[in-house]
């Protein structure tokens, strides 16, 4: 059956002097920061051939309404998506799967993954107001969205059962599962975003930050009951353009869970993270060495991507490289720390 996200770029544009309307399949990025932006939630994503990759790679296109109004001095851009589309992931039996290859060593599990209704009720819109001063440009952003992602619905807890966790806390979920003959289910709830955003340059260096509250985000006890809280995240950064085609970005951020509750688990109160791109090109840029990474303080994620880029043929790009993931099921990047892999990939343009 034919979908309208089918129609990949499909899209209306109209321009006047004072407005800009676009209708159709779109990709729209809010938030300043690379690659990790808290603010970055207008599309879903399709994680089924991984997560490791450019996060703008994995962004599908979704049919919306983005208006634009300029008044000279500030920009008003609304954007109202009517059809909820959530993020593209296996639930079982892959490697990228939310649940791996768990039902092979713990049984089989039924998953119910819940998509709210298509009504006028659930569909989702935002806002943002942006401008300059000096040389500073900032945005104010309302997303007023559901959760892309399903997350996991209250299980039942009979007599006699007592939930224990190992390392491996997902699998863990699916053997209790299990056990108790309860299906698995995943909701998609709503939230508000408010967010900040800022991008600048000091000498050589670009300067840009990203602020989000989130008004309710889903976890999990230890008693398996499912709780909404605040959550106040943030993201800066700087890169710098060097000599030589050497290019380093460096970004810094941390989350932080308002009204914490010790029984949550799979998440921590407070977390931080470093991540960024280290690059050399060579011989007017036709070859590149680059390095991208991804490190949370207190262990739970990490990636480590080396790569080299073959720019050398016209509109053909050719990467090798190797995406080594650690840590543990607090984060996607841990979850999936047994599916290191190196990789090829060739782009071509027309």
């Amino acid at each position: 059956e034919m979908c309208i996200r089918d129609w990949f770029d499909a899209y209306l544009n109209l321009t006047g002097k004072r407005a800009n309307l676009k209708l159709g399949n779109q990709i729209v990025r809010w938030g300043k920061a690379d690659g990790f932006s808290p603010l970055d939630n207008l599309n879903p994503e399709d994680f089924r051939d991984g997560i490791g990759g450019r996060r703008e790679d994995r962004k599908l296109q979704i049919p919306m309404v983005n208006l634009e109004l300029f008044t000279g001095v500030f920009t008003l851009q609304g954007i109202y998506i009517r059809v909820f589309f959530e993020s593209t992931y296996d639930i079982r039996e892959t490697d990228w799967a939310l649940f791996d290859h768990y039902e092979e060593q713990v049984g089989a599990v039924t998953v119910f993954d819940e998509n709210p209704e298509n009504t006028f009720e659930n569909g989702e819109g935002g806002a943002r107001l942006s401008s300059t001063i000096g040389g500073l440009d900032y945005a104010f952003s309302y997303f007023y969205g559901l959760e892309d992602v399903g997350t996991l619905d209250s299980l039942l807890v009979p007599p006699g059962f007592d939930p224990t966790f190992s390392s491996r806390v997902i699998e863990d979920l699916v053997g209790y599962a299990h056990a108790t003959d309860q299906p698995i289910r995943l909701l998609h709830d709503r939230q508000q975003i408010v967010g900040f955003e800022f991008e600048t340059t000091l000498a050589a260096f670009g300067l840009r930050g990203d602020v989000a509250y989130t008004d309710r985000v889903s976890f999990v006890t230890n008693q398996l009951q499912r709780v909404r809280k605040p959550v106040f995240q943030y993201v800066v950064g700087a890169d710098y353009n060097g000599p030589a085609a050497f290019y380093l970005n460096i970004q810094f951020g941390q989350n932080y869970i308002s009204d914490f509750d010790d029984t949550i688990i799979l998440a921590r109160e407070l977390t931080s993270n470093i991540n960024g791109t280290i690059s050399k090109g060579f011989f007017n840029d036709d070859f590149k060495l680059e390095f991208r990474w991804y490190y949370d303080f207190d262990g739970d994620g990490t990636l480590y991507n080396p790569k080299f880029i073959i720019d050398y043929w016209q509109n053909v790009t050719l990467e090798l490289g190797v995406e080594i993931f650690d840590g543990t099921d607090y984060t996607p990047l841990g979850f999936y720390r047994d599916n290191s892999q190196y990789y090829g990939l060739i782009e071509l343009y027309f």
